[in-house]
């Protein structure tokens, strides 16, 4: 009987190793930029987009305050309850550990998303006080029902906030046309 020699095992080459190293570099850098952030949910893609709203509304305020600086003492709490309700907005949002590549990309999308997309300008403001304010109450109007509807779709936590900023909106609506 004859025994069978197992076959030589040969040496991987240099080039071999180093492709496999690199490859082996690459997967691990790839699958941690990759994890960085959790996927948001439904609630909180609603509530970023809600915060966004409101952010264009105070948006609103400020250049309502601008061009009939009269209105400031009326206004401006109005516009600090929007800050505020930003605020719980996005408080509701995920808290990413960003690596040091997705945190150069995830702040300047951050900072676009600060801001918001159409700042009302003096010129979109009424002329007079008066219609001024008649504007920010029909925009107030039209907020609180979009907030009815849009907590409609929400989750029960995110839905009693969204109600009660349109019950917000909806005193704000109320008190702004009394004047």
């Amino acid at each position: 009987m004859s025994m069978a020699r197992p076959p030589e095992l040969r040496r991987p080459s240099r080039r071999e190793v180093l492709i496999g190293a690199g490859l082996l570099v690459a997967s691990g850098c790839a699958r941690a930029a990759v994890d960085v952030a959790p996927r948001p949910t439904a609630d909180q893609r609603l509530a970023a987009d809600v915060a966004e709203e409101i952010r264009a509304l105070a948006a609103r305020y400020a250049a309502t305050v601008r061009r009939h600086p009269g209105l400031g003492g009326v206004l401006s709490p109005l516009a600090a309850e929007h800050d505020a309700h930003v605020r719980a907005l996005v408080a509701l949002q995920p808290v990413a550990s960003p690596s040091p590549s997705a945190s150069a990309a995830g702040s300047a999308a951050g900072s676009a998303a600060a801001s918001p997309s159409v700042s009302p300008t003096a010129a979109a403001v009424p002329a007079t006080p008066a219609a001024a304010r008649a504007a920010l109450v029909e925009a107030e109007r039209v907020a609180a029902q979009r907030r009815r509807t849009q907590s409609l779709r929400a989750g029960a936590g995110l839905a009693r906030l969204l109600a009660s900023v349109a019950a917000c909106e909806s005193v704000h609506a109320a008190l702004l046309g009394e004047g």
